[in-house]
């Protein structure tokens, strides 16, 4: 599983990252908003102290950085908002996987099913 963490300032700039994941050398002249407007739609919620902290699962996004499943954490801190990206990108493709599977399984029950019936 990989794993990056970044500080943000309130209007979405990096100021730190440790690029765990991708890049953030050229993304430091823009908001991070420009780049993931998911992003920007939980920072109200944070920076009013509505929510501490917010987690959102099995992000897909955009970005070409991030081309899998990610769970999102922000946390509000005193210098700034921190935000972790968990790559679960195989966890989420075998949950996926195994729920198919579980779907075929009782569509084959069920076709049973209504052939015996007949």
């Amino acid at each position: 599983m990989g794993y990056q963490e970044l500080l943000l300032d309130e209007d979405g700039y990096i100021l730190e990252s440790d690029d765990g994941l991708f890049s953030t050398e050229k993304m430091w002249d823009d908001s991070t908003f420009d780049h993931f407007p998911l992003v920007e739609s939980v920072f109200p919620s944070l920076i009013n102290n509505i929510a501490s902290e917010i987690k959102l699962n099995r992000v897909a996004t955009g970005f070409d950085g991030l081309p899998g499943y990610y769970d999102f954490y922000f946390f509000r801190e005193e210098d700034g908002i921190r935000w972790e990206i968990h790559d679960l990108t195989d966890d989420y493709n075998e949950y996926e996987s195994e729920q198919q599977s579980r779907n075929e399984e009782a569509l084959r029950q069920e076709e049973e099913s209504w052939d015996a019936d007949w």
